[in-house]
């Protein structure tokens, strides 16, 4: 529920540090957020897509931290160009993955436009 507020915000606000509007000095470019887990977010992902869309956002990087959520988050940059898959394993989680998951990774990142990530360099 924090994406959508956020997004909410970002919305009342006009974005004025971001979308081109006249006489705030910005000049365009792609707005872009780069490290959200809309996997996550099932309840609120519709308005998030739509609210994030209203705000100008174009394009979401979006991390999957377990070979769990690989198939979700395949499915959702399916469905949604701007969604931007990577795929990963956080140290968090690290031990609780059982099982031979680097083959599947690797199929993953040969078949498909995506990015490695979720490893865990916070």
């Amino acid at each position: 529920m924090i994406y959508y507020t956020i997004f909410r915000l970002f919305r009342q606000a006009k974005a004025k540090l971001f979308v081109n509007y006249p006489g705030n000095g910005y000049n365009g470019g792609m707005l872009q957020d780069a490290h959200v887990h809309i996997q996550d977010v099932e309840e609120a992902r519709g308005a998030l897509l739509s609210a994030s869309l209203e705000a100008g956002v174009q394009r979401f990087l979006c991390c999957a931290g377990s070979p769990s959520d690989w198939g979700l988050l395949r499915a959702l940059s399916c469905e949604d160009e701007r969604i931007k898959p990577f795929y990963g394993v956080h140290p968090w989680y690290a031990e609780k993955e059982f099982g031979d998951w680097l083959p599947h990774l690797r199929t993953l990142v040969a078949e498909s436009g995506c990015g490695i990530g979720e490893i865990g360099l916070d």
